[in-house]
């Protein structure tokens, strides 16, 4: 039994795409964690994968595991996450349980997912403060003093977010979860999730984000123990022109893990990619990522030229 598995969930349409990405950074550059167990879920039975991507699934020894786990709540796709971490809790043996966003890239060995020493979970705070509320007087302070009262939460934990350094109550990015399976947090946050849409508890902005509120709430009434993951983890590669203005980007070799949201779907020529193709291997393996998966990124030409400099212009072959 391995002592760490890899989540992720998989539907039909963009996230074939992004999954394969994220697989096969973790094959290549995971280090000691590369031939963890990854498990792929697809929780809505209306939204089968390819056949194409079963097919690399398979090669790249990644599980399947296409259950309809989101029956209730087919009308939001986040909630895909929850309920797949839930089943794992109470079905994969690991011990530690890492839940990653399919639009995550793995550029570097990941131990710190495997350091959790006391700690019960680790994750990234919100990279910017949105719908979190920094105390009394925020536009947001009703809804997040509401849920408290209603939580039974008398503690209040405070972080300070990721990019515009601001000080929030508790809110944790979801993007990277990092939990001990004996936690029982997984489950403890969909049964949360589960009161909150069944009482239409949501923010002003509506459902978009109640899969982030709703695991800040879980982890503050189970009082866990969490650890910050460092910024090289999850780190907000479509922030990174606004952190080097801020003094506070990282220099991309020491990124472990980045988070590209909608970076590929732009039809612009990504300046951020500029600092991250400075490594030959990992310049490469990127620039053909983009062109086999066609995540509409145009200036394919313009990465492969940064790279011509190099030697050995190799094409990898483990995509």
């Amino acid at each position: 039994m391995s002592q760490l598995s890899f989540l992720i969930c998989t539907e039909k349409g963009i996230l074939e795409n992004q999954s394969r990405i994220l697989v096969s950074s973790i094959r290549r550059f995971g280090g000691a964690l590369k031939d963890c167990p990854i498990y792929s879920f697809q929780p809505r039975k209306s939204k089968k994968i390819s056949k194409e991507t079963i097919k690399f699934f398979e090669q790249n020894n990644v599980t399947l595991i296409d259950r309809e786990l989101n029956k209730s709540y087919k009308f939001y796709p986040l909630a895909n996450k929850v309920l797949a971490c839930a089943w794992a809790e109470e079905n994969v043996e690991s011990e530690i349980l890492v839940f990653l966003d399919s639009d995550v890239a793995v550029l570097g060995e990941p131990l710190e997912f495997t350091n959790l020493n006391n700690a019960d979970a680790r994750l990234r705070p919100v990279d910017i403060k949105g719908i979190g509320s920094d105390g009394q007087g925020d536009p947001a302070w009703p809804f997040w003093k509401k849920l408290y009262h209603a939580y039974n939460i008398s503690s209040y934990k405070y972080v300070e977010t990721t990019v515009d350094q601001e000080n929030i109550l508790a809110y944790w990015n979801a993007g990277h979860i990092v939990a001990r399976r004996s936690s029982s947090l997984f489950n403890s946050w969909k049964q949360t999730l589960d009161k909150m849409l069944a009482d239409k508890t949501l923010p002003p902005s509506g459902l978009f984000f109640m899969d982030q509120i709703s695991l800040a709430i879980t982890i503050s009434c189970l009082n866990l123990k969490v650890d910050q993951l460092p910024p090289a983890y999850n780190y907000p590669l479509h922030l990174h022109e606004k952190m080097l203005q801020q003094g506070i980007a990282l220099q991309p070799a020491k990124v472990v893990s980045f988070h590209y949201h909608d970076v590929f779907g732009t039809g612009q020529y990504p300046v951020c990619l500029e600092d991250f193709l400075t490594n030959q291997e990992k310049g490469i393996w990127l620039a053909n990522i983009l062109k086999k998966y066609d995540l509409k990124l145009p200036a394919h030409q313009k990465i492969m030229g940064r790279l011509r400099s190099y030697k050995n212009n190799l094409v990898f072959k483990y995509l």
